[in-house]
């Protein structure tokens, strides 16, 4: 189905408004058991998610098993969508995942998570994550909601709501809940504009196919030799067999039903085309009121050159006269059918149709005219049912002429025409649909096999030539050119073939255009410049006029304008250039590159700023910019919105650059996107994406909110050629607005002047990782404890380099990144939830080479390593005598030790304690400086 982003994305905002209006904080919708398959739930999802409109289509669908556990809510502000395990089935899991994340990642506020692949398998831990994602997505929610029910009390979702481990209460104390089944209805049968553009783009293609194949067939795929013996029965499948098809599942009472109709004289009742002379198609978009009539005409073998040079007198050239002025006169008053009644339309119709003069021509056709016309005009509603022409009520219309019992001068049958249309109104604006299906066509109704030209050697063929010729339908074939001669191979025409002598004038009009003049008609072709330049060297052609025929243009063909070169105005207002994206995306690096590509002034927030926005920081940027091009790197997660009210006047917000790098969008492995992402995609019109391996899939879904979206790869730093590429080729500014999620994030920046450990940073936010799965109970614990999604800043490595060089520190829990950098100060910033400003400063101090104090020495805790060491430090005593083992003193008194030992020992504690009393004073200092330092700093809210 064509269903795309952005038309979802309208229907959305309908529910958004509806919440609004109704002054609701939510509505709620549940799918499956968790809402005893409600109804109404059921044909909303399909409504908002697959497309569908019409009350008819949607109490016919069911919904299959991997829908079973979606639940939705929406707020003003925004859409958080749950899809749960479908039936322990992976693939089936991931797959309505990916379909529902792609068709809502245009709506406003739009999150999408789902389970894990762990929870897909486990039924339990699934419906455990599905009742937390309700709880924790309603706590957020206080107040009245909207649901389509009035027995939600029993309701399995929400009857877990209140389980008493959740401590949440009565769903309705906190929640008083509004029906809004009457209210919703009417959405479903409206005729909104996300269902005219799946008729435009799904309903129209599928319609034009039909008549496309229908042509193909009576072609007979290009051997019109065996034309002649193709019977009307089988033309009719190709009309009526996809309708037919549709409507076996789509049963409805419709008032146009596909049919076709072969003219002319038939032996033994059998309907040839070689025998026919016109039919009338009407094909029938089965599932939409989409309708299309026409009338296509067969002219005898060999006959081609007499028609197009209106040779021919006789009853047929008057039908196909007639058509031609039903044709005309249709596309020029349906322009004007929302200025006039119904009855005057047709009062109108036939007033140009009886001041014709081609018409006048024919006085038999006038009483078929008078006596049999028929002109029909209908609307239709979502569900494609018909009604009569109101303009006001619905979108999509028809009209229909027919004309019955035409008869010769002889008063011989010839049959009857029809012709029709499909249109839309909208805001008093008329678009006829259904004009690029050939309104008029004519085949030779047999043909022959080609002989070989009597005009010489053949020079060249050019292929997909349109030959046009006034008051008839363009004909596309090949064009052959002989020594004097020219010959044109049509499936419709058979084979053209012309002397260049018997023309009396050729014109070349332009690079694509050659006239040939004969007597009584004139034959533009439009070729290729390679083709127009070998004619008018092969024929000599002098005669140059500047435009082709006026019809031409009438039929859609381009005019081709001189091509005027003008000087550039000089544009006194300074451009802005906005490069956005999340942190870590290196958004900041791709606009230093941007700017010293084009010798811009460049515009960052201080690093302790770099994820929130300081107002007056930017105001003061702006009013002291001197520079006639700006880039600026808005700080992670912001958008340009953010600060439009701050751009002076005399600055001209030119382009806005979203920068990607690998798959840093995620918040977590439940594939939920980091806040304000998708909104930051929907703004930018151009994309700079850093991947190591391109994965097209991974663009194909982020631009699909936005195809707009002009992508640039990058492996690294941006060159100046990209960068001037990048800037020149963004298109238009699209319409910018601001956003505040529901799931908010905090930063802190923590100072810290002191050198710290590398592997000791990289072990304390891998331990920091707190990730929302094991049991109930722990999962219900982790709502409430910190989490650090995001690190970022420039420390002091110890070990790294003499110099204590700074090192940039890039990264999440799971992965962090260090390289050589500078900073205007050493220190972490941490984005996150639930941050706590002590616990971080815990975590940084810890990260220091030494943490821990050192404890005093005493006599009884020194190690016999220690005493050891001491001991070989004393010399020979002269009162002492040292026989190898023992110390003897004059008396023979003996001692395993020397007798200055303890002496020695007390001196060595008080050295030691001396040394530890230093570093512990040190690591003091080192703790009262980091807290000292951050005393100021205060955990600020992302989105303010």
């Amino acid at each position: 189905m064509s269903y795309t982003p952005n038309s979802s994305a309208k229907r959305a905002q309908k529910l958004q408004d509806l919440c609004r209006n109704l002054n609701l904080n939510a509505l709620i919708f549940i799918l499956g058991l968790d809402s005893k398959r409600n109804r109404l739930d059921e044909k909303a999802f399909f409504w908002l998610f697959q497309g569908f409109s019409g009350q008819n289509k949607l109490n016919s669908v069911s919904v299959p098993f991997k829908y079973e556990e979606v639940a939705w809510i929406v707020t003003p502000n925004s859409f958080e969508i749950f899809v749960g395990s479908a039936c322990n089935e992976l693939a089936d899991t991931e797959s309505a995942f990916t379909e529902i994340q792609k068709i809502s990642c245009s709506w406003n506020g739009g999150n999408a998570t789902t389970v894990t692949k762990d929870e897909v398998s486990d039924s339990e831990a699934a419906e455990e994550t599905k009742i937390l994602w309700f709880i924790r997505c309603m706590k957020k929610i206080l107040g009245p909601v909207g649901i389509c029910s009035d027995q939600i009390e029993t309701w399995p979702l929400i009857q877990a709501y209140a389980i008493d481990m959740f401590g949440c209460g009565f769903f309705s104390n906190s929640h008083p809940h509004v029906n809004i089944s009457e209210m919703l209805e009417p959405y479903f049968c409206d005729f909104d504009e996300t269902a005219v553009d799946i008729l435009v783009t799904e309903h129209l293609p599928r319609l034009k196919t039909t008549f496309d194949q229908t042509i193909e067939f009576v072609n007979k795929r290009g051997y019109p030799q065996k034309r002649g013996d193709v019977k009307e029965e089988d033309i009719k499948d190709c009309i009526c067999l996809p309708y037919e098809y549709v409507m076996i599942s789509n049963p409805k009472e419709v008032v146009h039903k596909p049919k076709l109709k072969l003219w002319g004289k038939f032996d033994d009742g059998k309907a040839l085309v070689k025998n026919a002379t016109h039919m009338n198609v009407q094909g029938v978009c089965g599932i939409s009121g989409l309708m299309v009539s026409r009338s296509w005409f067969f002219i005898p073998q060999g006959t081609a050159k007499s028609y197009l040079e209106n040779k021919v007198e006789n009853d047929m050239v008057g039908v196909m006269e007639l058509y031609k002025v039903l044709v005309g006169i249709t596309k020029k008053t349906l322009h004007h059918i929302c200025d006039h009644s119904v009855q005057e339309f047709i009062d109108l119709f036939l007033f140009e149709l009886y001041k014709d003069h081609l018409f006048l021509a024919y006085h038999n056709m006038l009483s078929a005219v008078r006596e049999g016309i028929q002109i029909n005009l209908n609307s239709y509603d979502a569900d494609g049912v018909c009604h009569d022409f109101s303009p006001n009520q619905y979108p999509l219309h028809s009209i229909q002429i027919l004309i019955f019992n035409i008869k010769s001068e002889n008063f011989e049958d010839l049959g009857g025409l029809s012709f029709g249309e499909s249109f839309l109104i909208k805001d008093g604006k008329i678009k006829n649909l259904t004009e690029n299906i050939e309104p008029f066509i004519m085949w030779e109704s047999t043909a022959k096999k080609q002989m070989q030209s009597e005009f010489g050697q053949r020079l060249s063929t050019f292929e997909n030539v349109k030959l046009y010729v006034e008051n008839w339908c363009p004909f596309d074939g090949a064009l052959i050119v002989y020594e004097s001669g020219w010959g044109f191979k049509s499936v419709h025409l058979g084979d053209l073939e012309y002397e260049i002598s018997s023309f009396k004038k050729i014109e070349q009009h332009s690079s694509d255009l050659v006239s040939f003049f004969s007597e009584n008609a004139r034959y533009v072709f439009k070729v290729s410049a390679r083709a127009s330049g070998f004619l008018m060297s092969v024929w000599n052609i002098e005669a140059v006029s500047t435009e082709g025929p006026e019809y031409l243009y009438v039929r859609g063909l381009q005019k081709e304008e001189e091509t005027v070169k003008v000087e550039a105005e000089t544009n006194e207002k300074t451009k802005l250039y906005i490069v956005i994206g999340m942190p870590g995306s290196g958004k900041t690096r791709a606009a230093e590159d941007i700017a010293k590509a084009i010798k811009a002034e460049f515009i960052k927030p201080s690093f302790k700023e770099s994820v929130y926005l300081n107002k007056e920081f930017w105001r003061k940027s702006f009013e002291d910019i001197k520079s006639q091009e700006i880039v600026a790197a808005l700080p992670g997660f912001m958008m340009p919105a953010d600060i439009l009210d701050l751009i002076p006047p005399h600055v001209e917000l030119k382009s806005v650059i979203v920068k990607i790098f690998n798959n840093t969008f995620y918040m977590n492995k439940r594939k939920e996107f980091l806040p304000r992402f998708l909104p930051q995609i929907h703004v930018s019109n151009s994309l700079i994406y850093e991947e190591k391996d391109s994965n097209n899939d991974i663009i194909k879904f982020i631009t699909a909110p936005n195809p707009s979206l002009e992508v640039f790869w990058s492996k690294g730093s941006i060159s100046p050629q990209q960068a001037r590429t990048i800037l020149s080729s963004a298109t238009s500014i699209r319409p910018q607005y601001s956003y505040k999620p529901l799931y908010q994030l905090q930063t802190l920046f923590i100072n810290c002047p002191l050198p710290l450990l590398e592997s000791k940073i990289r072990q304390k936010l891998l331990n920091a990782h707190t990730a929302d799965e094991g049991n109930l109970s722990n999962r219900l614990q982790w709502e409430n404890n910190m989490q650090i999604l995001y690190v970022k800043g420039s420390v002091f490595l110890k070990g790294k380099t003499e110099n204590q060089a700074m090192y940039d520190v890039r990264g999440n829990t799971k992965e962090v990144f260090f390289k050589e950098g500078k900073s205007e100060e050493p220190g972490l910033l941490f984005i996150g939830r639930n941050l706590e400003k002590e616990k971080l400063i815990e975590m940084v101090l810890e990260c220091r080479a030494y943490t821990s104090k050192l404890p005093l020495k005493t006599r009884q805790l020194l190690e016999s390593e220690e005493i050891k060491r001491v001991e070989d430090t004393l010399g020979q005593s002269e009162d002492y005598f040292f026989d190898g083992t023992y110390y003897m003193d004059a008396e023979g008194k003996r001692s395993l030790h020397h007798p200055d030992l303890e002496d020695k020992l007390e001196e060595y504690i008080d050295e030691e304690n001396e040394r530890i009393g230093k570093f512990n004073r040190s690591l003091e200092k080192e703790n009262s400086i980091i807290r000292k330092a951050n005393q100021e700093e205060i955990i600020k809210e992302v989105f303010a």
